[in-house]
C-alpha cells in the first residue's frame, strides 16, 4: 500500500512538471513571437514577467540537459589525442599516416604508475602513455594524434568466473603487473595491429591462459 501511495505521489510530481515545462516553452515561444511582431513593448527588458516566469519554469529542465550535453561533448573517445580517433572521419588517414611513422621507430622504455604500481613498458620512442581509468592510451608526441591501440587491464584472466571472458582471453597476449593483475593489448585498426605486434615482441607478452 504504501509502495502505491509513494508512487502515486512520484507521478503526480512528474506530471506537474511536464505540464510546467509545457507551459514554460510556450511563454517562451509567445514571447519571441510577440517580440519578432513587435506586439511586446518590454522585449528588451530583463524585467520581463512572462520571460522571467518562462526562464524560470524551463531551468530545472534546460540547464540539467545542458550539463549532460556538455559531458558528453567532453568525453569524447574519437577526439584527436583518443585512442578511437581513427573513427574521425576528419583524423581517419591522419592516424594511418601517423601510425605508420610511429612503428618505424626505436623502441624505448617508458615507466607507467597503475594500479598502484610503477611498471616498464617498451613503446616506440616519442609515444605518450596516458592513463585513463585504469587503462593505458598511447598518443604520439609529435602529432599529438591518439593510435588505435590501448592497453587493458584485468584481474584474475584465467581463471574467470565468465566462461566467454576465459576465452576471451586465451588468444590475449598479457603481461603481469602485480600478483593477480595483468594487462594486454588490442588494436582497432590493421595498422594499429601491426603495431601491437612490434608491441607485444618487445614486452616479451605471452598467451599465458592458452593451456588453461
Amino acid at each position: 500500500m504504501k509502495k502505491r501511495i509513494l508512487f502515486l505521489i512520484f507521478s503526480v510530481l512528474f506530471l506537474n512538471s511536464c505540464a510546467a515545462t509545457a507551459i514554460a516553452t510556450g511563454l517562451l515561444m509567445t514571447y519571441e513571437l510577440g517580440c519578432n511582431e513587435g506586439e511586446m513593448k518590454t522585449c528588451d527588458s530583463d524585467d520581463s514577467v512572462v520571460k522571467r516566469v518562462a526562464k524560470g519554469l524551463t531551468w530545472p529542465v534546460i540547464e540539467p540537459i545542458k550539463s549532460i550535453s556538455d559531458g558528453i561533448e567532453d568525453y569524447q573517445p574519437k577526439r584527436k589525442n583518443r585512442y578511437m580517433a581513427y573513427s574521425n572521419k576528419s583524423h581517419k588517414e591522419s592516424v594511418s599516416r601517423v601510425t605508420l611513422r610511429v612503428i618505424d621507430r626505436e623502441m624505448a622504455t617508458q615507466t607507467v604508475n597503475i594500479l598502484g604500481k610503477n611498471i616498464q613498458i617498451s613503446v616506440p620512442k616519442n609515444v605518450e602513455l596516458k592513463v585513463i581509468d585504469n587503462d593505458i592510451e598511447m598518443i604520439d608526441a609529435q602529432s599529438g594524434y591518439g593510435l588505435p591501440i590501448k592497453f587493458f587491464t584485468v584481474s584474475n584472466p584465467c581463471n574467470n568466473q565468465e566462461e566467454w571472458k576465459n576465452k576471451e582471453y586465451k588468444d590475449k597476449y598479457l603481461k603481469k603487473i602485480s600478483k593477480d593483475e595483468y594487462f594486454y593489448l588490442k588494436s582497432y585498426t590493421y595498422d594499429g595491429k601491426e603495431l601491437e605486434d612490434k608491441i607485444v615482441k618487445a614486452n616479451n607478452m605471452e598467451k599465458i591462459c592458452e593451456n588453461n
